[in-house]
């Protein structure tokens, strides 16, 4: 709770799981969220409210699922696995970020900016990777530290992102 509380720590999507998005209702969607940001908010209390909406393994996304996280008050939704053509598209635009309008009924109350993963699925931007197996150079955000390379690994992330 201690991390929560100084912002140290923060929740993404914090439903009960990461629902598909091509078969089910409404109501499932909305009672396994609730059930899950139910227990965020019992464990941790309000300040622990996830603001970031995160679905990288559906099959797809639906227009449905954006306007649902929009109306429940999410700040941003981070998707990857859309079509192999869309995804190259995007890419040359540089368009991986948009304001999705769920619905056109709703209006603007459905919107949410939406950021598509630019490595299509789990992976992390060359040269980011933290995994045990992996052998990047570490981020050392320590000043004091003579090893310290903040800014130098944010403009190698800022280039490998652009």
């Amino acid at each position: 709770k201690t991390l929560v509380n100084n912002k140290q720590l923060e929740f993404v999507n914090a439903g009960w799981c990461m629902n598909d998005e091509a078969s089910t209702d409404y109501n499932s969607i909305i009672d396994q969220m609730s059930l899950g940001l139910r227990f965020v908010n019992d464990t941790f209390g309000p300040q622990a409210r996830p603001r970031v909406a995160w679905h990288i393994d559906p099959f797809g996304h639906s227009a449905e699922q954006a306007a649902i996280f929009a109306k429940m008050g999410y700040d941003a939704f981070l998707i990857t696995r859309i079509d192999r053509s869309d995804m190259t598209s995007r890419m040359n635009a540089k368009t991986l970020e948009m304001v999705w309008r769920g619905s056109p009924s709703l209006g603007q109350g459905s919107e949410i900016f939406t950021g598509v993963l630019y490595t299509n699925h789990y992976g992390t931007p060359e040269g980011f990777c933290y995994d045990l197996s992996c052998k990047d150079i570490p981020i050392v955000d320590n000043p004091t530290e003579e090893s310290y390379n903040v800014p130098d690994r944010v403009s190698a992330f800022v280039a490998a992102a652009m």
